[in-house]
Parts: C-alpha cells; structure tokens; sequence
C-alpha cells in the first residue's frame, strides 16, 4: 500500500499521502524521529529496490476516484520520499490525474542532487528541514549517511526559495543533544535568513523519540524562539499545531490496512487514530486488539500516553 489517509492537517488540509520508499529507509537517522532508530540509512538511492511511478498512480487513481475530499497530495512517508528515483516521473503522473496541489516532505539532504530538485520544483510547496545551521549539530541530531555535507545543502535549500513556495521545518529539542543552545540557534537563524523560505515551521517531539534522552521543549520556549527567528530573519514563523480532528474522513482502504498504514508513517495514540480516521474508540480498540496479538503493531508510553507503533515492514 503506497497511498494513506487523508490525514486531517491544519497546514495541508486532507491530506493524501505517498510513502514511495522501502519501510525506515533514510539518508539519516534522527535522534527525535518517531519512527525508531532501526534504519537503513543510505547516502543514495543506489542498489535500493523502490515502487515504480507507474504502480504508486495506478493505486492513487483509484484512491481519488474515492475521496470526496483531498486538499492536498503529499509525498513523505516512512524514511525519505526523494531517494525514490523517480519522484520527477510521480509528479508528472500526479499532474496528469488531477489538478489537487502537490506537497513535498523532504529532510533536504538530496536537494543537493540535479534530479531531486528538478522534481521538488514541480510541487505546488516544499516543506524541508533544517535542524542544525553548523555541522557538527547536523551530525549530533540528524545522524546523516556518509558524504552528506549541511554547506551543500544550504546551497540547495537557497536556490530552491528562490525557485519555489518553502516551508522550512525546524525540529526543536533539548537533553542529551541539543539544537537550542545559544550557538546552535545562532548558527541556525543565520542559516534561515540567508534561505529567505515564505514561512518557518517550528516543532518538538509529540511522539516517543528514538533515543530517550530527547525531550521536548516547553510551550513558552517554543514561542521565544518563534519570535527570535520572526524578528531577525523577517520570515513568518509559525509553531506547528496537532492535527485538528474531522468529523467525517472517507476513506478507501479496508479499516485495519488504514490503521496500520497511518501507524507506518508515525506512532499514535487513539486520539490521534480517532482524528485521523473518522472512527470511534470503541471501534478502533476492536481493530488494534486485531494488530496487536499478532504482532503487527506494539505500544510505547510517553508522558503518561499510550503509543501504538508499527512493527516490522
């Protein structure tokens, strides 16, 4: 299954999305990701099996014929959507089917490749990342695959602004590493004023993280922040909300295939699957009891929540 939702997104609406690549494969490893530390981190799309175009629109298509409302298509996923090779051919093939706008998620780190930016061009908006604005937070917080270099993706991240509508995601944390200490916002609102995107999105782990010495920070520390880069760069910025619930999401897949496939791309409480599928507790808990004795979905607690999180690929 190529295709989910649609997720209910503040930013992005009903949102449809496309995990084009093999489960947990990555150009990094995150110390905040959601998803886990177990990997496959890859500096390229080299010797990597990924879905074709062709099958990832035969499933949209009839997707869409479904969905009486869909804001947005997005390409994001269970690793990193730009190591597909044919990203520039999914678009185009998104175009021919319909006229919904286009939404790329990407952690920036293969706009540096003619292709892959070629291709990002051709969204209706670019939301990359930028965690670290110096190397070494890059490398302490994002774990990138060898011959990765934060100078050449800054390069990238420049000339796409130029070219394209961007909203730049910063993921804000604090513990055992670091990206909020006074040199490392420094070096990183340095960097988002020489990118000049049309908005910064600011964010901290709401999700088990994969290392457990990452924490969150608080609120008010949020909007300090917010409020720095807003003045000093004279990009709006914004601190990313929760998902707002819907009262009806239609959806296309059978029940447990959109449970466990909303559970792929992130960990979530039943909240979050109450919101994201239309579907009450009680029937949502018959489902997950479903996954979870055989094995297909496990749990985690985080602050006193309960996470449902997908195992294996």
């Amino acid at each position: 299954m190529y295709v989910y939702g649609p997720v209910p997104s503040k930013r992005l609406g009903a949102s449809l999305g496309l995990d084009i690549i093999p489960r947990l494969t990555c150009t990094f490893n995150c110390v905040y990701c959601q998803l886990g530390s177990k990997k496959h981190v890859v500096s390229g799309p080299e010797g990597i099996a990924f879905p074709s175009a062709s099958k990832v629109l035969c499933e949209l298509e009839g997707v869409l014929s479904q969905c009486p409302r869909v804001d947005y298509i997005t390409a994001a996923g269970s690793g990193e959507p730009t190591l597909n090779p044919e990203l520039g051919a999914l678009i185009e093939g998104i175009r021919e089917l319909t006229d919904v706008p286009c939404a790329l998620i990407t952690n920036s780190s293969l706009l540096t490749r003619p292709s892959v930016f070629e291709a990002a061009c051709k969204f209706d908006v670019v939301l990359p990342s930028l965690d670290g604005g110096d190397e070494g937070t890059l490398k302490r917080v994002n774990r990138p695959a060898r011959g990765i270099r934060l100078e050449n993706v800054l390069t990238a991240l420049r000339r796409l602004s130029a070219e394209q509508r961007v909203w730049l995601e910063v993921m804000l944390i604090e513990g055992g590493v670091s990206n909020t200490t006074p040199t490392s916002l420094e070096h990183l609102i340095s960097c988002i004023a020489t990118i000049q995107p049309a908005e910064v999105h600011l964010n901290t782990p709401t999700r088990p993280p994969a290392e457990r010495y990452v924490r969150a920070l608080e609120p008010s520390r949020l909007r300090e922040i917010a409020i720095k880069i807003e003045s000093e760069c004279s990009v709006p910025t914004k601190i990313v909300p929760e998902a707002e619930p819907e009262a009806e999401v239609v959806h296309a897949q059978g029940r447990l295939e959109l449970i466990l496939g909303m559970l792929r791309i992130r960990p979530c409480t039943l909240d979050d699957l109450m919101a994201a599928t239309g579907l009450n507790d009680k029937e949502l808990l018959k489902h997950l009891s479903v996954l979870l004795s055989d094995g297909r979905v496990s749990m985690r607690m985080l602050e006193g929540k309960r996470f449902y999180v997908a195992e294996g690929a």
